[in-house]
């Protein structure tokens, strides 16, 4: 299902910027400076997602000299559907393992700014997005993001071991520790975490414009 209004799709993404900004701005506050809150890879999501969202309406502002009905234009889909498989994963990682852990902040705004790492690219996607139009190569292509995070949040604790990440945690993740005796594990579980949910929404994509209909 696409909503085909290019009003409503304009107005659900001036929505979806605004409380991303805010939460956003709100949540790293909570850090002990703005670079700090950059080592949590949920963070580094929600700018780009803030970032994505941005573009996405000016796209949208444009497209609106062909009228109100319409499906409306978005995302360049190839770079947006990887990262936004990577926003939910970054929402639920901190519902699920972070927050009870107690290694990022917990406010009203951290919890309303995670949330929307969840739920504003989903609804972004299902209802507004065409569909399609990502190959599985293109997907795999940006665990070279993850790859990319996962070197930096590590020599990150190297060039400043005494800046820790949140309260006394010095890593964002314990996949990101050599410390931790799970080490391997929790590599395992980012990297697969990581690849699993891009294959899945990259496979739903090109089940939702029936690319598999004739298979």
């Amino acid at each position: 299902m696409i909503v085909r209004n290019r009003i409503i799709a304009l107005l659900y993404r001036i929505a979806a910027f605004a409380l991303l900004l805010t939460s956003f701005q709100f949540t790293w506050m909570e850090y002990s400076s703005f670079w700090t809150a950059m080592s949590g890879f949920d963070m580094l999501m929600g700018l780009m997602m803030v970032v994505m969202f941005g573009f996405v309406i000016v796209f949208n502002l444009i497209d609106l000299r062909h009228g109100m009905h319409g499906m409306a234009a978005g995302p360049y889909m190839p770079i947006a559907l990887p990262l936004m498989a990577f926003s939910m994963v970054a929402g639920i990682v901190y519902f699920a393992y972070v927050l009870p852990l107690g290694c990022a902040p917990n406010s009203f705004f951290s919890l309303v700014f995670h949330a929307l790492l969840i739920i504003a690219p989903l609804i972004e996607w299902l209802l507004f997005d065409e569909k399609g139009t990502v190959r599985f190569s293109t997907g795999f292509a940006f665990m070279t993001l993850a790859i990319f995070y996962y070197v930096f949040g590590y020599f990150r604790t190297v060039i400043w071991p005494e800046t820790p990440v949140y309260g006394t945690f010095v890593y964002a993740y314990p996949c990101l520790d050599f410390r931790d005796p799970h080490i391997v594990l929790a590599s395992f579980i980012y990297f697969a975490s990581l690849l699993g949910a891009v294959t899945l929404v990259i496979f739903l994509n090109n089940v939702f414009c029936g690319k598999y209909r004739r298979l």
